[in-house]
Formats: C-alpha cells, structure tokens, sequence
C-alpha cells in the first residue's frame, strides 16, 4: 500500500555534533508510493527497496529489479557478500548494508557495481584483511565509505588505503574501531579524498602532516595528547573542520593553528589545556564556530584565558562552557579575554562558576560583544542579573536558569527591543513588577520562561500575576511549575490559585479606625520614650550589662559547628582515630566533617560554602597528600581569601607531618609566614601538650 514517504539519503561527513559544517546533503527521490515486498519483509518503489529490521528472518538479499539504485540492507543478517550477491542490480549508486552480521566479503564482491557512490558497512565484524581485498573490486566512482563500528580494524596501513588509492574517494568514516595511530603519508594517497572521520577511536598519536587537500578531519574521542601537524611543509591548508573534542590535548601554542587560514570550525573541548595564548586564532580570518567547553579538565588557580585570547572578528559562535566548575573565574579568566570578538553573534557560558563575580568584572569580560544575539549562563551560580546584558541591543536569546538570581532591576529590558526569549527560570526571583517588563517588551516577547522560582505570592506580585494569566500561551510551563514560596501558609500552591486579586488588594475603607488606632499607638510611643528618656543612663547601664553577659551566648548559638575540618583523603584515618574521639568525643566540641557532615545530592561547592559560614573556626589538617589534591587546594584558596575578613584565630593549622620542598606553593609559603600552627609529635609523651594547645584554641 501507499504510505506517501519520500525517502531522503543523508550523507553525513561526520555526525552533526562532530562536524556541524561538514554535512553534504544528497536527495534521492524514489517517489511516494511505496509497497510491501518480498513476502513483506521489504517496502519497495521503482528504484528504492528498503530492508530493514528482520534479523534472521531475512538472511540475503532478495531479488530485485535491475533499475533499482537504492538499497537500504540493514539489522538483518547476511554473513557474507560475493559478486552473485549483487547480480541483478548493477545499477546501484547507494547501498547501505549497517548490521546485518556481515563477516566476509570476496575480493570480486562489488566488480559489477559500475555506478556505485555510496557505500555503507557501518556495524559489521569484517576484518580489516578481508575490506582491503574487497576495495579493490570498486569502481572509480565511489565518493563516499563508511566502514565504522568493525570491531576489527586495528590500523590504517598501506595495504588498506591501496584498494582506495584509484577511488575518486571524497568521504572515509571509521568511527568506533581500534586504531591507536594514524599516518598521515598513507591518507596522503588518498588524493581526492577532502573529509576524513576516525572518531572514537584509541589514537594516541600522528605521524607526518596533515594533507593539505583536506577539509574536513574528526577526531573525536580519541586519546591524542597533542594537536596533529599542519603546514610543516606547506604553507597552506585547506581545512575548514577540525573537530579534536573528548582527547588529552594539554598544550597549543599562539602558533598551533596559524596556517588554518580557511577554517571554519574547531572544537577543542573536553581536553587538558593549560593555558590558551594571546591572538591564538587571530590569524584565522574564516573563523565562524569555536567550541571550547570543559577544556581545562585540570583545576588551577593560574590565569587559563590570557587577553585577547579570543581575538578574531570573524567568530559568531562561542562556546565556553564548563571551563571554571568551582573556584573563582576572574582568577582564570582574564577579564579582556574576549576582546576582539565584536563579531560573535553566540555567546555560550553554561555551568562556570561566577559565585564571587560582581557586575564590574562581568562589565569589563563582555564588553565590546554588541553583536550578541543568542547569550546562555545558564548554572553559572549567579545572585544577580548582569547590567551589562542590558546594553546588548540585538540579543534574541536570554538564558539564565538554573542560576541564584533574587530580583530583576526596573526596566533592566527596555533596550533590547530584540528581545523574543528569556528563559529565568530555576532562580529564586521573588517579586516580578510592571516596571521591569514595559509594555514593547511584553508585546515583543514570544517565550518567557519563570517556572520554578520563589515567588511571594501578595499583593507586591498582582501585576505579574495578572499578566501570566492573561497571556498563558506565552509562559513555559505555565501554569503547573508556577509556585507560591511565601507566605508559608501558600507555599507550594500554584499562582492561579492564590487568593491575589484587584478586589483583595484594595485600600480597606475603613480609614479612620486605621487612622484612630495610629494615632493611640502613637501617643503611647510617646509616653514610653519620655519615661526611657527620664531613665535614659539607668537604661544604658542595664543594657551594657545584659550584651556583656550574653555576647559569648549568641556567638555559641550562631554557628552550628565549632569548627570546620579541612583535610585531604589519605588523612582521613588520623583524623576519625585521633581527631574526632580527642576533640568531638571528649572535649564536647562540635566538628563539620565533610564525609559525615554534607548533604548529598547538592553541588560539593555549595556544601563547602554553607558549611564554612555554619562554623567558627576552620581547622586545616596539612600533609603532602593535601598539597597534591585539587579539592585541597580549592578549598584552602577559599578558606586564605574567607581569613582575610575574620578575626585572628579563625584558621587553625595542624601540622600532621614535614612538608616537602617540591611541593611548596606560594600560596602555602604565604599561608606559614602569617598563621601559627600546631605540630603534629612523633613521640607518644609530647601529644598530651598538642592536644591542650588544640582545645586551648577552639576555646578562645
């Protein structure tokens, strides 16, 4: 029967994630109507026949009509492929035989196939002597393989290109196999050959230069630790897509990519980067899409993004996120890295985070970006929303959920007149006015998105309210994720079911009883502060001894913990064997410890931050195995930089061995010079006295 399909053929280079400007796109029209075939185990048109999904129950390829060009042969089994396989559809420009189980296949197998394009082996277990036999038996115009996911290829050698070597090859994929080198003299003779896909793979290094004809080159989840060689011996390139995500790639230079004058796109995200250099794709004036997300894998407190790192007006998309998952990213980030980029019309800075960040700083990091039109922060951890945004005039896009952000300036929007999406929620927005939302800005918006925020659901938030419910069709989620947070006796409750209305917010008119009553609580005001002022030194002299008798009290009842440990993992037996029973067991002081003490399922960062504000003291157990350990390090950057504003004996440092010269940091030299520490004895006799000192500390 007619089902009316059309059938479109993607011959995808790459994957879209991979290689997103690196896609060809061919149409292969077999018209509409399509019949079941082949006791229908096959749909079947004049030039197509489509196989799909059968298992075992279709072991070979039916017979089909000779002017038949299409063949889609897949999920099905066929062990083996020889030239009797194809006997009667030598017209074939387009055979797709994906999983079907395939393991051999004869050195003659595709000898009739003289108009062949497109051949698709993905998901076999063919050997990789067996494919390079069988190349030789294709034709000259074949232009496009892909022989991904064979369990079995292990290397590119010589012998394997040599049956590909007389194709007007233009597309290799081999995705998901083993190879853990490639050469890049044997791809080199492969001389029409412009896209070449070796993703998620196990190579851990190259070899000669990239060939300079290629346009396209995946290397996707592989395990290189440095970036291929290009133009050693050129000076030129054609390469317009590199995509070298998901590798170990620690170090590039301000010169890595010089030559790349006709790149397009780069992925480098996923990587070990350390340090990206000033001007580094300066020189690359055909620069549209850099994607640079979770690049430095390696937490550091040193500067990762130099100024101008970015430099290149061509660049309209930039993705940067997760670089800077904990820690501060003004360190890490300079705040004229950016620079330059007044052509990026993209902007991506998801999951960084901006905890300590101040509106100064995020004035100066995106300043100059007035092209921008799509900005995304989304779990940036931000408590307020950037004014800076509100000199973008040509934003389209605004993504800030899942952020921290308590209340919206008034008018902060008016000058985006661009303005179609804003997406705010997940944040802890409370009241919502008709000053932030004039009246161009509501028209003009397509899509708002506040779901999921604290919202107080009074008399202060009618507008919003008004406005949600009147124009629901615009509002994500509305109204299932729009909750009250306040008043407690509402909270939970949806907005349209608080009881918030023109007729319940009205001035009650009942005046003068209102007025009445005032005024009586007025004139005994009046009474009272002349008696206090009669009374006034007796007064003053009672309550400096009741703050003198209760200060210590209220210090005890602010924080939930005495003290905040700090320590890395290897320490951790010293500290539940010797630590806990001497100062939480015995002495009744009571300790934060992050093994006992955080809550699951919350970011480490913010367990961190809330623990430290709910302690009085923090003690740092000190080790080299707390030196070596990232966390460590975050946390005691964090703790030196909190010091600074607490009162002296606030940090306590507890020696618990010799730290080793290698491993001295400035920040710990500093930590030495300024604050007395407590060592740790050797002997049984001494520890008495360290554990007197100790309880003498947290006593203060």
């Amino acid at each position: 029967m007619a089902n009316g399909c059309w059938i479109v053929l993607w011959i995808t280079i790459c994957t879209a994630a991979s290689l997103t400007n690196a896609d060809e796109e061919e149409y292969v029209s077999c018209g509409k109507d399509f019949n079941k075939c082949f006791q229908k185990l096959c749909k079947c048109s004049p030039k197509c026949v489509i196989c799909t999904n059968r298992g075992r129950n279709l072991t070979r390829i039916p017979d089909l009509n000779t002017s038949t060009t299409y063949l889609k042969f897949s999920s099905n089994y066929l062990s083996g492929i020889t030239r009797k396989t194809f006997r009667n559809i030598t017209q074939l420009k387009y055979l797709i035989l994906r999983n079907n189980s395939i393991t051999d296949i004869s050195g003659d197998a595709f000898q009739d196939l003289k108009w062949l394009e497109v051949l698709d082996l993905r998901y076999n277990n063919v050997h990789e002597e067996v494919l390079q036999k069988s190349f030789h038996s294709l034709q000259n115009t074949v232009r496009y393989i892909d022989v991904s996911n064979n369990r079995y290829l292990w290397n590119l050698t010589d012998d394997f290109v040599r049956g590909l070597s007389r194709l007007k090859l233009k597309t290799l994929l081999i995705e998901h196999a083993h190879i853990q080198q490639l050469n890049f003299s044997v791809i080199s003779r492969l001389k029409s050959l412009r896209a070449l896909n070796v993703a998620h793979n196990d190579i851990s290094w190259t070899t000669a230069d990239v060939p300079w004809y290629l346009t396209n080159i995946s290397f996707l989840s592989n395990s290189l630790t440095e970036l291929p060689r290009f133009c050693v011996h050129t000076n030129y390139s054609q390469l317009k897509s590199l995509h070298l995500g998901e590798n170990a790639i620690g170090h590039m230079s301000n010169v890595s990519l010089k030559c790349l004058t006709d790149l397009e796109y780069i992925n480098l995200g996923d990587n070990f980067l350390l340090r990206i250099h000033s001007d580094t794709f300066s020189s690359l004036s055909n620069l549209q899409h850099i994607t640079f997300n979770n690049a430095f894998r390696i937490y550091s407190t040193d500067e990762v993004l130099e100024e101008y790192a970015f430099n290149n007006s061509a660049v309209k998309k930039l993705i940067l996120s997760g670089i800077v998952k904990f820690g501060y990213l003004d360190y890490i980030f300079n705040p004229k890295a950016l620079r330059g980029c007044m052509g990026v019309t993209w902007l991506d800075l998801s999951y960084n985070s901006m905890i300590y960040l101040n509106n100064s700083y995020l004035k100066a990091f995106l300043s100059g970006l007035d092209k921008i039109e799509v900005l995304r922060m989304p779990r940036c951890q931000l408590y307020f929303f950037p004014s800076v945004i509100s000199n973008f005039r040509e934003l389209n896009e605004i993504d800030l959920h899942g952020n921290r952000i308590m209340s919206l300036d008034s008018g902060v929007f008016t000058n985006l007149t661009k303005l179609k999406t804003l997406n705010l929620s997940q944040n802890a927005i409370q009241v919502v006015s008709e000053t932030i939302f004039s009246i161009p800005i509501r028209e003009q918006l397509s899509k708002v998105n506040l779901a999921f925020n604290n919202f107080v659901c009074t008399c202060a938030n009618l507008w919003f309210f008004t406005w949600a419910k009147a124009d629901k069709s615009k509002f994500i989620n509305f109204p299932e994720s729009y909750r009250c947070g306040y008043p407690l006796n509402l909270q939970s409750t949806l907005l349209i079911d608080a009881n918030v209305s023109e007729e319940t917010c009205r001035i009650s008119p009942y005046v003068f009883p209102i007025v009445y009553g005032l005024s009586l609580v007025s004139i005994v005001l009046i009474v009272v502060i002349s008696i206090a002022y009669r009374l006034r030194w007796r007064i003053r002299y009672y309550i400096h001894m009741l703050r003198y008798k209760k200060r210590k009290q209220v210090d005890e009842e602010r924080y939930m913990y005495d003290a905040f440990v700090l320590y890395c993992e290897d320490d951790s037996r010293w500290v539940r064997n010797n630590f806990i029973p001497r100062i939480e067991d015995e002495a009744n002081f009571k300790l934060c410890i992050h093994e006992r003490d955080f809550i699951p399922g919350e970011y480490i960062v913010d367990n961190i931050v809330t623990n430290l504000d709910n302690s009085r003291n923090v003690i740092m157990v000190l080790s080299n195995s707390f030196i070596l350990s990232s966390w460590c390090q975050f946390e005691l950057a964090l703790i030196q930089k909190r010091a600074l504003e607490k009162d002296a004996g606030y940090l306590l440092v507890v020696l618990l061995e010799n730290i080793e010269d290698r491993n001295m940091t400035s920040s710990l030299y500093a930590l030495f010079q300024t604050t007395t520490y407590i060592t740790w004895p050797d002997e049984e006799e001494d520890r008495h006295v360290f554990w007197i000192r100790l309880k003498q500390c947290l006593q203060r």
